[in-house]
């Protein structure tokens, strides 16, 4: 009887432990392979907007806030009373929400057709509007940047209009910024179409030669 009382007691000891050593493995499972891996859309984008925002890893650093919905950093200069000017950075809030990687292309896109010069404070100001005062009149004025119109509701097509643009073209043209022909006919494997001979020209049948007049009959004496 003892001997019984004291299995049911291993038993049951072995039950109640059971379920946290499961948890247990469980967690350091999910934990194990979480990863950060950059995927393809990402390494897409990083690619096409280099240029734009100056150097790979900025862009890198500027597309994931953007998919993240979180801060980014912009860089800058700080020019001193001696005039020394010092690299430095400027961390700006980011107005709008997680975007999906469509919509940090559409953005990009649409930032990139308003900047001529390519600067990072081009690109702030694309991104986040500015507010310049004027000399004179000590006026503010202050123009809304494209996450800002994307944060307050506006749709993407309205976004562009209102800088101007299509958005449709836009998009379209980075993306064909991304397949550079590798010939001029646009296929390396292609052989180039050679030209055909010419055909000799035919004689011109329209016009035929004249028909040579039959001599005239003579003329019979009458037969009274």
């Amino acid at each position: 009887m003892k001997k019984t009382t004291f299995q049911l007691t291993l038993l049951a000891t072995a039950i109640a432990i059971a379920p946290c050593a499961a948890f247990a493995q469980t967690t350091g499972t999910t934990t194990s392979t979480t990863s950060t891996t950059t995927t393809k859309a990402e390494t897409d984008l990083i690619t096409r907007y280099t240029t734009l925002a100056g150097s790979a890893t900025a862009a890198q650093s500027l597309i994931e806030a953007l998919h993240n919905g979180t801060s980014f950093t912009f860089p800058t200069s700080t020019t001193t009373t001696t005039g020394t000017t010092t690299p430095t950075t400027v961390t700006v809030t980011n107005p709008a929400k997680p975007m999906g990687w469509g919509e940090i292309n559409n953005a990009l896109s649409i930032a990139q057709s308003m900047i001529t010069a390519g600067t990072a404070t081009d690109l702030q100001s694309a991104l986040l509007g500015t507010t310049t005062t004027s000399t004179t009149g000590g006026t503010t004025t202050t123009t809304q940047g494209i996450l800002q119109m994307r944060a307050s509701g506006m749709g993407w097509g309205q976004i562009a209009n209102k800088e101007g643009v299509k958005l449709g073209n836009v998009v379209s043209a980075g993306h064909r910024s991304d397949r550079a022909p590798t010939s001029p006919s646009g296929n390396s494997n292609r052989p180039e179409r050679t030209d055909m001979p010419t055909r000799p020209d035919h004689p011109d049948h329209s016009v035929r030669p004249e028909r040579p007049q039959l001599p005239e009959r003579p003329a019979h004496p009458g037969h009274g």
